[in-house]
């Protein structure tokens, strides 16, 4: 049986790609966060967790900075 979902950790140019929906989703659509705020500096910088269901679609991220924030959850 496999899992539900799995989690990966990637660098910024990885995640890119796997993240930008999910956070555009979210966090601008949903959320209405502006898109100027949602991408900042922060994200070169930082460890990205890629959730991914059975299939290998993203559904779900979040973003640990150098400084040890845990955010873009």
């Amino acid at each position: 049986m496999s899992p539900a979902f799995a989690i990966r950790i990637l660098s910024w140019p990885e995640a890119l790609p796997l993240a930008r929906p999910v956070r555009e989703k979210v966090f601008i659509e949903e959320q209405r966060v502006p898109r100027e705020l949602e991408w900042d500096e922060w994200d070169e910088r930082s460890a990205h967790a890629v959730a991914s269901d059975a299939q290998g679609r993203a559904i779900g991220t979040a973003r640990l900075a150098p400084d040890g924030k845990l955010g873009r959850m």
